[in-house]
Parts: structure tokens; sequence; C-alpha cells
């Protein structure tokens, strides 16, 4: 918003309802753990090293022409 530009907030949105609007480009981006949409959205069940999971998650998101920003610096582990 300083920038000029419109920005809305939306806060309450579980992950499943946020990732479908991100998909359908209802949203521009939001933020979530890798960890949740490794298991809830892509229905993983093994759990590879960070970095690992992080690079497929890449993949797989980029295939839906989804970007994966990058770590923010914690873990919820």
């Amino acid at each position: 918003q300083a920038a000029g530009l419109q920005a809305l907030t939306r806060e309450g949105l579980g992950s499943s309802v946020i990732f479908q609007a991100l998909a359908a480009n209802n949203i521009d981006v939001y933020v979530d753990y890798s960890g949740t949409l490794w298991v809830n959205q892509f229905h993983r069940t093994d759990m590879p090293p960070r970095e690992t999971l992080l690079a497929e998650l890449k993949e797989i998101l980029a295939k839906q022409d989804i970007t994966l920003l990058g770590a923010l610096g914690f873990e919820n582990a």
C-alpha cells in the first residue's frame, strides 16, 4: 500500500481454502508451512530432509504455475 498498490488482508482462512484460492488466481500470495503443503495439499507421507522437501515442493508447485519464494527462516518442527 505504501508503494501505491492495492492490498487486502484476509485472516482466518484455512490452509486448504487459501491454497485453492491461490491455485485459482483469486489471491496473489500467502504464507504457509512447507510441511503443511507437503502433507495436506499433496498427500505425501514421506518426510525427506528439509532442503529436499523444499526443492521437490518447488517443482510440484511450478507445474501449477505457482512460485515458491523460499523459507522464512524458522521451522515448526
